[in-house]
């Protein structure tokens, strides 16, 4: 009764914060140079600072005024060098960034400009999730640095104009299907200085996310020890990283299972279990659940031994 009680408080103090809890990205940062008042940043929809809900939202892309490139201006930018995102509430450097309770990852993908993001042509190029030895999110180090969060543009990257798009997925009521939350916008780059390589084939959003991935659909309220970051990992250039594969499990405390189940305990545990039991320890039964893997080695090698004996008394005529 009581947790039922804690995560009830803790569910109407999230609706409590109301309209400002929200966010968007007020303007980026180019290699640690302002470019102020939304410059680059395509414009915004009514209401900028409204989250997308659930993975089918509508503007889950850019949550934009304009569906294409027009009347938004490009920042030139250089391979290798940082672009930091600010967010914010309102239409400012000071507002909160977003609210505590809206605990989640940070994202970063990239795309040509040409394609207006449509297709599979957005490739990941930072994320930054939960941290199970400080217990923090993303979130929680955009609001100590003002807003800010940043990634680097390859330097590999062949010259040319691309299309950023930052965004944080706020879980504070994803444990309840399509009440997800989306904070996405996108910045308009040319990219100078590079090192001629196109970017490979990526995903497609929103269909890179699912209503069900475990990473969407998450409870927060429920102690846990990771968190799957939705969508593939990181693109490195000269790395096997496919762009459209797999999914990014945030670093495992000791103990803690290769996923977030939301179930789990956040602090380590140790077995106490039988290992010779049924799902006993693996390394001490590393024939899996279920008895000894010795003791069967035994039984069979035993069994070989009779037949052999058979074979050779046959051949001898003793049968």
């Amino acid at each position: 009764m009581a947790c039922y009680l804690l995560k009830q408080l803790a569910a109407w103090a999230v609706l409590a914060g109301g309209a400002w809890a929200h966010t968007h990205i007020h303007n980026p940062y180019i290699d640690g140079q302002l470019v102020d008042n939304g410059k680059c940043v395509r414009p915004y929809m009514d209401g900028f600072y409204n989250p997308v809900r659930g993975v089918t939202g509508d503007n889950i892309l850019c949550r934009s005024a304009s569906p294409g490139p027009e009347n938004t201006e490009t920042c030139n930018i250089k391979a290798g060098t940082n672009v930091t995102i600010e967010f914010h509430e309102s239409m400012d450097h000071v507002s909160i960034p977003i609210h505590p309770t809206h605990k989640g990852p940070c994202i970063m993908w990239i795309s040509p400009l040409a394609a207006n993001g449509a297709g599979n042509v957005w490739v990941k190029i930072a994320e930054q999730g939960y941290n199970p030895e400080t217990k923090t999110w993303c979130i929680d180090d955009v609001n100590s640095s003002g807003g800010k969060w940043n990634a680097t543009i390859p330097a590999e990257l062949e010259d040319g104009e691309y299309l950023l798009r930052g965004e944080i997925i706020a879980l504070h009521q994803a444990r309840t299907p399509g009440m997800v939350e989306f904070y996405p916008n996108c910045v308009h780059l040319r990219v100078t200085g590079g090192g001629g390589q196109p970017l490979p084939p990526g995903v497609s959003i929103p269909s890179v996310y699912k209503a069900d991935d475990p990473g969407i659909l998450f409870d927060i309220y429920t102690p846990y020890r990771s968190y799957p970051i939705p969508g593939p990992p990181v693109f490195k250039f000269g790395t096997a990283t496919v762009p459209g594969n797999g999914t990014t499990t945030d670093k495992v405390a000791a103990g803690g299972p290769p996923t977030n189940t939301a179930t789990t305990d956040t602090t380590p545990t140790t077995s106490t279990s039988d290992p010779s039991s049924s799902g006993g320890n693996s390394n001490s039964n590393p024939g899996g659940s279920g008895g000894n893997r010795n003791g069967s080695h035994r039984v069979c090698s035993g069994k070989k031994r009779r037949r052999r004996r058979k074979r050779e008394a046959a051949r001898h005529g003793e049968f």
